[in-house]
């Protein structure tokens, strides 16, 4: 019983986590060196990571000089561009840029 009650505590907070997303229209966007920086006009309901400073809460950012980056920054500039709405799933870190939270997955909405 013990088992099973820790795998749900597990799964329980996998899932918390993997659903922590945001959405929104882009607000602003930014290509500092080889960085994203965005806003979108929802703020962020989700726990933030340790890692987020607190002038810098409702900020993503995301290296643009790999696959994923470049995929992520064709996204933003589609949904700023055309004026529709995203969701970001968060990837809980800030391993990109110190203290501004990464994005895991882009969604435009329809």
């Amino acid at each position: 019983m013990h088992y099973f009650s820790v795998t749900i505590a597990l799964l329980l907070t996998f899932f918390s986590h993997s659903f922590a997303y945001a959405g929104g229209y882009i607000s602003e966007f930014e290509v500092t060196d080889q960085f994203l920086h965005f806003s979108i006009t929802t703020p962020k309901a989700h726990s933030l990571p340790q890692c987020v400073a607190s002038d810098k809460a409702q900020k993503w950012a995301v290296a643009i000089n790999t696959q994923s980056g470049k995929n992520l920054y064709a996204v933003v500039i589609l949904a700023a561009n055309s004026g529709k709405r995203i969701s970001v799933t968060s990837a809980h870190d800030c391993a990109d840029v110190e203290g501004i939270e990464r994005p895991l997955r882009i969604r435009l909405s329809q």
